[in-house]
This record gives C-alpha cells, structure tokens and sequence, in this order.
C-alpha cells in the first residue's frame, strides 16, 4: 500500500529549546543541507531565530540557539524537505 509523504506532528518542546516534525517515512540526511529550507522568526518584529537541526529517520529536531521570548508568537516555514525516496 502506497502512502503519501507527509508530517505527522510538530511539537514544541520549550523547556529543551527544541521543535519536533515527524514525518510518517524516513527523511533524506543527503539532499537536507542543499535542498531543505527552514526559517523560524517571531511574528511582530520579523527578527530571524537562530538554530540547528537533527534528522534520525522520520524526525528532524530543531534546537534554538536562544530561548524564545515568552509570549510572543513564532512563524516556522520548511520548503524541500524530502523523505528517503525524494518525495
């Protein structure tokens, strides 16, 4: 049965400065740093948010370098990421 890639969650996890995305199939580690774009900034002032990120085979882990302002919202943008086979 063929099943078409997708996210499952996102899940902030604040106390670890991290957001979760887990996708329902393994993620492509190689084509990540070249085709994946991710971008975090707060809302109001656009002010971009510094961060890394992890993949271990359907989660990708972003870890903030900062702690994020408290009340304030985020906007989260991922384009190109692509599973295992490129989908």
């Amino acid at each position: 049965m063929y099943k078409e890639f997708s996210v499952i969650s996102i899940e902030p996890l604040m106390a670890k400065k991290q957001i979760v995305i887990t996708t329902n199939k393994e993620l492509n580690v190689l084509d990540f740093d070249n085709k994946t774009i991710i971008e975090i900034y707060e809302r109001d002032t656009k002010t971009p948010v510094t961060f890394a990120t992890d993949i271990k085979d359907e989660v990708l882990t972003i870890t903030l370098n900062d702690w994020p302002l408290p009340n304030s919202e985020y906007i989260l943008s991922v384009k190109n990421l692509l599973s295992i086979t490129d989908e």
